[in-house]
């Protein structure tokens, strides 16, 4: 087939046709034209556009920058492409009608030169926005991912990755050629973190490249790259409070802060702070591939996202359900829906709409505008979902807003049993129950039921970017302090002896004091402890800190105690400057007999407090809060509010949550098998 239409050949030989053109030409001046000049030839047609491209973590020559037409996050043969030099620059020549339209990616192989670090020892990829293409780094990687993620513009997704950093100045910039700044030296060190980490991830990985995920398609190191990239979004808290660490600024030369990072690396693995397990990893690349689930229209629906059933008279289950009018968008556009958990315990049946311990569904939070609750019923927004089966979403009132892409298997006609135990093998847990017991204790109750028509297995990406202030209403959230002569401390050796030393595990209760105001809380905790002076600084000391410091959470199976006398638990404390707004840190230990703190270390160069009004309330905020706080999933905050100081938190945002659910037709036939009652969306 020919792309042109053809043109009769001349057989007048070129240089006759250019001569007789000249006495034309003179003949047309001699006619009175005006002109003695022939017209000039067009100039060739532009067709591509040169867009420079600059790849930094330092520097970095010998890698391959390209233009992602087909958008699978590597260079493929024939896509336009350059080669960095020593400046890690190269210029790419981009067809003009496709500038600006896709992804830059650079693939940086073994071998590749890093100014700052050398020759690259584990390859990896990294990719720059499609708008933002002069620089691209392990930052603009960051800002990639959280944008394939949410469906994001590029300025969405960067402002969601500072806001999990820290960091100020733009994402886009090329800090490797910055001033020794504040904002550049962090940009750095936090870059740097990245690449380790990845490299680490890659390399830790790499088995499963080549296996089945569960679409039943095969790994490819680009699958396994996308993952890697997707996890660390999901753990920016956590690297950016290790990249900030005093022990990375401190470092004088590059060598040595590569040491150091490389130990903070290490130490996030090791603490499941960052990372996939190769079982979550095949999960997450496997979801990807599946049809995506996208807006079923005005019908009722829900998906059934844990159950646990005994017996007819104990069991559980938590399903998000809606109406046909709340599938109806609203005059915003907007879908609604609302979460339900119901269990059953020996014959009594309760429903409770919010979090999964049911004391706890009372918690305050702030919406923007008042503290309110999000009771059984109240309806949560979200967009119908794109052809993609991207959402944006809003829980109970702005508790917690963010996006979710959700996929979809037809599992009609399917065995009941077979799709309960591929809801088993799934990693995770949701509802507070782990998918490895999601279905009947006794799986016989199965049978060989099948499920109906229009039954599918949902695969769901949850992603937050926002989440409230909350507080906990019970007395338990209440905070109360000991009185000032206790929270001095002292030696309780010593004659005569401080006022801690007349507390004991039987009388201690009696010694709380309520607490009215912040400033009240802030003044009773100056970390000032009880000091067992016959044992301190050996294995059996016993020195007292729960007088004059705060929790900010624990942390089961954290530490090796040195004795008998101390559990496992690590205690995460605060305890406040007397002067100014300066606080401090410590990890703790837990006493076995009663769970006071004990022992208690500083972590890090500690951070500030700043008082906030909210409505009716003051809320306390710290910076620079531990690494360790990403374990225990939210950040500690307190609420004053009605002459009460309350524990608040604020739960960790940026995590990708993977889960999977059955829609209403399926999770009703399983629920039908199972004697349980029906689902009714109301």
């Amino acid at each position: 087939m020919t792309r042109f239409a053809s043109k009769p050949l001349s057989t007048t030989p070129s240089w006759l046709v250019a001569a007789a053109a000249v006495p034309v030409a003179l003949m047309l001046g001699g006619c009175g034209s005006g002109s003695d000049t022939t017209t000039p030839p067009a100039p060739p047609v532009v067709t591509t556009t040169s867009v420079p491209v600059t790849v930094i973590d330092g520097a970095i020559s010998g890698a391959t920058a390209c233009l992602d037409l087909n958008d699978n996050g590597i260079c493929d043969p024939g896509e336009p492409s350059g080669v960095t030099g020593a400046s890690g620059a190269t210029t790419i020549a981009v067809p003009n009608a496709e500038v600006g339209t896709h992804a830059i990616v650079v693939m940086v192989p073994v071998g590749a030169v890093d100014t700052d670090t050398g020759p690259v020892s584990t390859a990896y990829v990294m990719q720059a926005p499609a708008d933002q293409t002069a620089v691209v780094s392990p930052l603009t990687t960051l800002v990639q991912a959280e944008l394939l993620a949410n469906g994001s513009s590029s300025a969405q997704a960067a402002a969601i990755v500072q806001a999990q950093t820290g960091l100020t100045d733009s994402l886009f910039s090329n800090y490797s050629l910055a001033a020794a700044s504040p904002g550049a030296t962090a940009a750095a060190n936090l870059a740097r973190l990245v690449v380790l980490t990845t490299q680490q991830q890659l390399a830790a990985l790499s088995t499963i490249v080549g296996q089945a995920d569960i679409s039943g398609a095969t790994v490819s190191q680009a699958d396994l790259q996308r993952a890697v990239d997707n996890s660390l979004i999901g753990s920016l808290q956590a690297i950016a409070a290790a990249a900030s660490d005093p022990s990375v600024t401190a470092a004088t030369t590059q060598a040595g802060r590569d040491a150091v990072l490389g130990t903070l690396e290490a130490a996030l693995v090791a603490n499941a702070q960052v990372g996939l397990t190769p079982t979550a990893a095949l999960a997450a690349i496997g979801v990807q591939k599946l049809p995506p689930d996208s807006a079923t229209g005005a019908v009722a629906g829900a998906s059934l996202r844990a159950l646990t059933y005994t017996d007819a008279n104990n069991w559980f289950f938590r399903a998000n359900e809606s109406t046909a009018a709340d599938n109806t968008p609203d005059s915003n556009g907007l879908d609604h829906y609302y979460d339900n958990r119901t269990q059953d315990v020996a014959g009594t049946v309760t429903s409770w709409g919010f979090d999964n311990d049911k004391s706890r569904q009372g918690d305050l939070h702030w919406n923007g505008t008042a503290w309110v609750a999000c009771p059984l019923g109240f309806r949560s927004s979200t967009t119908p979902r794109d052809a993609n089966g991207i959402a944006q979403y809003n829980y109970c009132d702005a508790d917690e807003i963010g996006s979710s892409q959700r996929f979809s298997v037809d599992v009609g006609g399917k065995l009941l049993n077979d799709v309960v135990n591929t809801i088993r093998a799934f990693p995770g847990s949701d509802g507070g129950v782990s998918y490895s017991t999601f279905g009947p204790v006794d799986m016989s109750l199965l049978g060989t039921a099948t499920f109906p028509t229009g039954s599918r297995l949902l695969y769901q990406s949850n992603q937050s970017t926002s989440q409230a202030f909350s507080y906990i209403v019970l007395p338990s959230g209440i905070v109360d302090a000991y009185p000032l002569a206790i929270a001095a401390g002292g030696d309780a050796s010593a004659t005569p002896a401080p006022a801690c030393a007349a507390v004991s595990n039987a009388n201690a209760a009696s010694y709380y004091q309520p607490i009215a105001t912040l400033e009240a809380m802030v003044a009773a905790n100056p970390g000032t402890p009880c000091i067992d002076g016959t044992t301190t600084g050996t294995a059996d000391a016993n020195d007292w800190w729960s007088n004059s410091t705060i929790s900010l959470g624990s942390i089961a199976n954290r530490v090796t105690p040195p004795n008998a006398n101390f559990t496992t638990t690590e205690l995460l404390r605060v305890a406040f400057a007397t002067s100014g707004n300066g606080v401090t840190y410590y990890r703790c230990l837990d006493r076995a007999s009663n769970g006071s703190s004990r022992n208690c270390t500083a972590i890090g160069p500690g951070g500030t407090y700043s008082i906030q009004t909210l409505g009716d309330a003051r809320v306390l905020t710290m910076s620079n809060q531990p690494a360790e706080v990403v374990l225990l999933g939210h950040v500690r905050v307190f609420v004053e509010r009605g002459g009460v100081v309350y524990y608040g938190y604020q739960t960790n945002a940026g995590k990708v949550v993977e889960s999977v659910r059955l829609n209403l037709p399926a999770a009703n036939a399983l629920m039908a098998q199972l004697g349980m009652p029906a689902i009714v969306p109301n």
